[in-house]
């Protein structure tokens, strides 16, 4: 299915300039945020392209002519609500990747002019699928999950970062099996790679606990990684 944007939400102010180890995906444009004096949450827009309520993940498809949303489903865990990255999660996604313990091991935390691209990209990409997690009863901020294309070009990647509130009570396994299950049962992948670094023990032992064994080891971004993979 082809498929090409529509159309672009004028942002309201300009001037602000500008995992880990990742490069940024997608192409949002730089600029097109609200300068310090207009600061709070920069990703205000006026939305004349779509009716109320829809978001940057719209698409229109060249051979239906129908307006499609971006194929990030919301998704429930026991616990946990899933629901794609939108504008109101800027406060808790810029605390999470400032947050120096979180980042340890993905290059570490990103300053606010950084972390404001990057949540461009978030919002305007086209690629993978990527989640906010929240608690079900109070709707308190759990972290970030993505299913995304690997460095190698070939294998789909599961990623994570937790609020570092919410590390060790075993939400983030409950969540992570709960997306290697929709990989291979609603996106019919038959194989999942999850690439950490080898002194990140935590992770590491997330990783086992999922039934993924180590593949290989390698070095990336300045330290040691592991590939982890499990096949369906």
């Amino acid at each position: 299915l082809l498929a090409r944007r529509v159309g672009r939400w004028p942002a309201v102010g300009a001037g602000c300039t500008g995992h880990g180890g990742s490069a940024p995906r997608g192409r949002g444009k730089r600029n097109a945020f609200p300068g310090p004096a207009q600061r709070g949450n920069p990703f205000t827009r006026i939305r004349k392209s779509f009716p109320a309520g829809k978001r940057s993940d719209c698409f229109f498809s060249a051979l239906s002519g129908r307006v499609e949303q971006m194929l990030s489903p919301p998704l429930n865990t026991l616990r946990c609500n899933l629901r794609p990255v939108k504008e109101s999660d800027y406060p808790d996604l810029s605390a999470l990747y400032g947050n120096n313990n979180v980042r340890r091991f993905l290059g570490g935390p990103l300053d606010l002019d950084r972390f404001n691209t990057k949540f461009e990209v978030m919002l305007n990409s086209m690629d993978g699928h990527q989640w906010v997690a929240r608690l079900n009863e109070t709707e308190e901020f759990v972290g970030l999950f993505s299913l995304d294309k690997h460095y190698d070009g070939q294998d789909t990647e599961l990623s994570y970062q937790l609020a570092e509130a919410m590390q060790g009570k075993g939400i983030g396994y409950e969540i992570c099996k709960s997306l290697i299950d929709f990989a291979f049962n609603d996106l019919h992948l038959t194989r999942i790679v999850s690439e950490t670094q080898t002194e990140n023990t935590a992770s590491v032992r997330l990783l086992a606990r999922l039934g993924m064994k180590v593949e290989r080891d390698l070095y990336r971004f300045g330290s040691r990684q592991s590939v982890f993979a499990v096949n369906r």
